[in-house]
């Protein structure tokens, strides 16, 4: 793991931001994934495509599993200015979704990241608390931002590293926070770019329309969550999934690894269902039908009902069916 680091003074760029290595497996058993659950053809499909603005669309793979797509908010009011761009961000739309993403990172090796950064930031224990990727076919200009205001430094971290890298190259932007000093670092195989919830970054700008091509980028969100920093973690509605606002999913997830199992010796989260709120029951079967269309208004409030989280009965019994269903901390 080593730090971001200015080429002309070997001064840092950014004070928690690293490079670390990424275990071939991972890419190998995400290249798997994608391949046979429809991601690889969900990706070929949106090159074509408008930007999704708004709340985005879910669809519905080969293996049965959703996921969901949104671009960045654009217009005269956005931070966004690039409408004629091709960005998007594919994230897994429930849980399913998202547990048979962790699984492959487990049998790809990725607990080794996960110590490593206990180490790096004196971390007792981690979570995942989101799995996606990020797909560009074109983008004029990136826009420098940061990912999430946390009081807590050193808590919440978005690992990005690449899946597919075109031949004409692929690059992420990283400036100080005043924005006076960007500087430019490739996507490398086997790299990924540690970026805390502060640090300053942009998408780096290309043009793949001459050969109709497209990268594509791993985004895992990894938490270490305290009583101080949770509502900080469940406000970011970048994704569907987790539901935003609700904290219960982050509880039940607190320390799932290095504190209680790993990736290779997993154990799930805690049982989920007694830490979230009641569904309006009445609403929520009255608009069952617009669980795949209305993802803020009917899909977010009715977790149950359109099947956002697994029930803690089926969820350990399908996905760990050798372990007892742990007892709420």
């Amino acid at each position: 793991m080593v730090p971001f680091r200015w080429k002309h003074d070997n001064s840092l760029m950014d004070e928690y931001g690293r490079l670390v290595g990424i275990p071939p497996g991972v890419t190998e058993e995400l290249r798997k994934l994608t391949k046979e659950s429809g991601l690889n053809d969900l990706f070929r499909e949106l090159v074509g495509r408008d930007m999704e603005r708004g709340d985005g669309t879910l669809h519905t793979l080969n293996d049965g599993r959703k996921w969901t797509v949104k671009s960045p908010p654009g217009g005269a009011s956005s931070h966004w200015p690039d409408d004629e761009a091709r960005f998007f961000w594919v994230d897994a739309a429930n849980e399913e979704s998202f547990e048979e993403t962790l699984m492959a990172l487990g049998r790809g090796g990725f607990d080794t990241v996960l110590e490593s950064m206990a180490r790096e930031y004196g971390s007792e224990g981690l979570m995942i608390g989101g799995c996606g990727f990020v797909v560009v076919h074109n983008v004029k200009r990136g826009v420098l931002h940061h990912d999430l205001d946390v009081d807590r430094e050193a808590s919440w971290f978005d690992l990005l590293f690449p899946l597919e890298i075109p031949e004409a190259g692929a690059h992420l932007d990283i400036s100080n926070w005043e924005k006076t000093k960007v500087g430019r670092i490739d996507y490398t195989p086997n790299i990924g770019f540690l970026l805390e919830s502060a640090t300053v970054h942009a998408t780096g700008a290309s043009n793949y329309a001459d050969t109709n091509d497209f990268r594509v980028a791993v985004s895992i969100y990894i938490l270490d969550v305290q009583d101080d920093n949770l509502e900080d973690f469940a406000e970011d509605a970048t994704a569907h999934f987790p539901v935003p606002f609700l904290t219960g999913w982050h509880q039940a997830g607190r320390g799932r690894f290095l504190k209680r199992g790993s990736l290779k010796n997993d154990k799930g989260r805690l049982p989920v269902e007694n830490r979230l709120p009641p569904e309006d029951a009445a609403m929520c079967e009255r608009n069952k039908d617009l669980c795949e269309t209305s993802l803020i208004e009917v899909r977010r409030k009715c977790w149950k009902t359109c099947e956002v989280y697994i029930d803690d009965e089926r969820y350990f019994s399908e996905f760990f069916p050798n372990q007892e269903p742990a007892e709420a901390e």
